[in-house]
């Protein structure tokens, strides 16, 4: 009878547990939008509550690696990766590539090609279903690999990762021409190629690259003048 008893409190707490998980869950979703600091405090506390939550798991994850709390980053993302079975492509994805991002932090590049690499072969099948966000996640991961190879002095090698990277996004973007989240990432692409032919001495293709750059980010910030990030871009490109 106490044993029936203390079950059913315990099953009560939990789901009082896991209710106040969901109620900071939907605070960070809103906070993300006007407080970054409120949102970080948000998926702490739904993470605590409810750890078995992978997708707030990966936003705290996110939260927590913009904020310069690499240990925090990395224990959410380690829960991810222990709970493989249970979580999504994106999730696994996800959290290869913010592994990969704290490994470049801590100097460690081959640890971090490793885990770029992974995400580019769980990004490729998961790809094989053809959907836009799926396309996009490849394209990340094709990037943050030439981000590596250009710092180990591949050249070549990294050129052809963002080739491969920029090659998707022209798809994203003839596929979706008003998506502004696509056509950044197609400047981007362009501008880290460009970056990789001035330094081969291919100046007049890399001048290309980045008037085709420039281009596109001086519409985004026409098209919407008070987004301070389409201004970064827009010098970034001059």
């Amino acid at each position: 009878l106490f044993r029936a008893f203390a079950q059913d409190k315990t099953d009560q707490v939990n789901q009082d547990r896991k209710e106040a998980a969901e109620a900071w869950r939907h605070t960070g979703a809103i906070a993300r939008y006007h407080s970054r600091a409120e949102a970080r405090e948000a998926y702490a506390k739904a993470v605590e509550l409810d750890p078995d939550n992978l997708d707030a798991q990966h936003l705290h994850a996110e939260l927590q690696l913009e904020a310069g709390n690499p240990e925090a980053a990395r224990q959410a993302y380690d829960h991810i990766h222990r709970n493989r079975n249970s979580a999504s492509d994106k999730q696994i994805i996800w959290a290869e590539l913010g592994l990969g991002q704290l490994a470049i932090a801590a100097g460690r590049l081959g640890d971090a090609l490793e885990h770029f690499e992974s995400a580019k072969v769980d990004a490729e099948r998961a790809a094989e279903s053809g959907t836009l966000d799926s396309l996009r996640t490849l394209s990340v991961s094709y990037e943050r690999i030439g981000d590596i190879l250009v710092a180990q002095g591949k050249l070549d090698a990294a050129g052809d990762a963002f080739q491969a990277s920029l090659d998707i996004r022209e798809r994203l973007a003839k596929d979706d021409p008003g998506n502004a989240g696509w056509q950044r990432d197609l400047s981007v692409s362009r501008n880290k190629i460009g970056a990789v032919l001035v330094v081969q001495g291919k100046l007049d293709a890399a001048r290309d690259a980045f008037q085709s750059s420039l281009d596109i980010a001086d519409r985004l910030t026409r098209d919407d003048p008070g987004n301070a990030g389409w201004q970064r871009d827009l010098s970034i490109s001059h």
